[in-house]
Order: C-alpha cells, then sequence, then structure tokens
C-alpha cells in the first residue's frame, strides 16, 4: 500500500473522506486517458459520496517530467499548466473535459479556446498559467509520481494501492471490496 500525500489543492470529486480514493495520474496527450475519464465518470455516477477522486498530473513530456528520457507528447506540459491555471478558478473538471473531448493534437491556441469555451476569467487564467505557483502544483505532482514509480498514464491507485485493470467491471469490483473493509 502506497501513501500518496493529501494536497488540497489536487482537482478531486467526491469528499477527501470518503473511504474509498481513488488517485489518477494522468497525461492530457495521451489517448488511454481519454478513454479512462468517461469511465471514471461512470464509476463516480455509481457510488458517488462513498468515493473521491483525486486527479494528478504526470505529463508525458521531457519538457517538464524529469524521469523521461523523450518527449512522448509535447503539449503536456503546457495542457497541465492550463488545467491547473482553470483549477484555480474553480473549473479544472470542465477544462479536462473539453481537452479530453478534442483530438489531443493542442496548441496555443486550444487552449485559450477552451478557457474561453468554459467561460474562464481570461485575465487571470493567463496571470496563473505564468504564476510559480502554478507550476509548484505541477512539480508536486510529478514529485510524487516519481516517488511511486509511475512510468505511464493513466496510473490508478485505490486506496493506495495500484490497480493495472482499468475495466469498470474490475474497477467496480475493487471499490466495492474496499467499501465491504470499511464498514466492518
Amino acid at each position: 500500500i502506497n501513501t500518496i500525500p493529501f494536497n488540497e489543492n489536487s482537482p478531486r470529486l467526491g469528499s477527501a473522506n470518503s473511504p474509498v480514493q481513488i488517485v489518477i495520474f494522468s497525461s492530457f496527450q495521451c489517448p488511454a486517458c481519454q478513454t479512462f475519464g468517461p469511465i471514471m465518470g461512470e464509476i463516480f455516477n455509481k457510488f458517488g459520496d462513498e468515493i473521491g477522486i483525486t486527479f494528478k498530473n504526470f505529463p508525458l513530456s521531457s519538457d517538464c517530467n524529469p524521469s523521461l528520457q523523450f518527449n512522448m507528447q509535447p503539449q503536456s506540459c503546457g495542457a497541465a499548466i492550463a488545467a491547473i491555471a482553470a483549477q484555480q478558478q474553480n473549473r479544472f473538471w470542465e477544462y479536462h473535459d473539453e481537452l479530453f473531448q478534442s483530438d489531443l493534437n493542442f496548441d496555443e491556441n486550444t487552449f485559450k479556446s477552451v478557457a474561453e469555451k468554459i467561460g474562464l476569467n481570461m485575465e487571470e487564467w493567463e496571470t496563473d498559467r505564468q504564476s510559480s505557483t502554478t507550476r509548484d502544483y505541477l512539480i508536486e505532482d510529478l514529485k510524487t509520481a516519481i516517488t511511486l514509480d509511475i512510468n505511464a498514464t493513466p496510473s490508478v491507485f485505490i486506496n493506495g494501492r495500484r490497480v493495472n485493470n482499468f475495466q469498470e467491471p474490475s474497477l467496480i469490483y475493487l471499490i466495492e471490496n474496499e467499501l465491504k473493509k470499511s464498514f466492518k
């Protein structure tokens, strides 16, 4: 069982006090992450307050991720920073969903058009994208991921245990098992 540090600034669905905590390390240019997002949406709809889902950034780009030698997803660092800046206006999940509904081929115009589409205060968002605080949040996620030896996305943990099967029935089974343990 891994201890994943709690960060109140990380985007979360549900409560940090729910008996089942799911942590997802994801990259915004990752096709598997794009497919996984709706699965987690269904899981959250099914379990609601019984689970908490926390998102952590793990861009697969050597531009910001020191654990990588190659720049596999060149715009993933920019996407992470843009989404963290959206989180500063409590709009992370909307930004997340819009990015993952795209073709994952981002550029600066994509980041701006998504921010405008979801109604962010553009001046604040631009300031937050440039801020050291935003970069610090990304660095914190990366340090946590590196400590956990994460080398692929999505990487999913349920109550500190790494999950290797991301199929919805498997996740439901694991969550139900964890809920049974919590009510004993």
